[in-house]
C-alpha cells in the first residue's frame, strides 16, 4: 500500500507541514498490517488536524479506512 499526504501552506510553517507529514505517515503504519488490499491512498490534511493529539489522528484514520472499505475487521 502506498501513502501521499498533502499539506497546505496555509497550515503553517514548514516545520509544521513536515510535523503534520510525519504524523500521518507513522499513524498510517500502525494500520499496515491490517489493510485488506494493494492500492494507493492520499490523505489530505485539514485544519483541525492541527491541534489534535496523535490518538485523535489514529481515531481518524481508523474511520476513514474503514469507510473506504480498507480496514480489515
Amino acid at each position: 500500500m502506498k501513502l501521499g499526504v498533502s499539506v497546505s501552506k496555509r497550515l503553517g510553517k514548514a516545520h509544521v507541514r513536515n510535523k503534520l507529514k510525519r504524523r500521518v505517515k507513522e499513524a498510517f503504519r500502525f494500520f499496515l498490517p491490517n489493510l485488506a488490499k494493494e492500492g494507493q491512498v492520499v490523505f489530505i490534511v485539514r485544519r483541525g488536524s492541527v491541534d489534535s493529539t496523535f490518538r485523535e489522528l489514529l481515531e481518524s484514520m481508523r474511520n476513514l479506512l474503514k469507510r473506504m472499505g480498507l480496514l480489515n475487521g
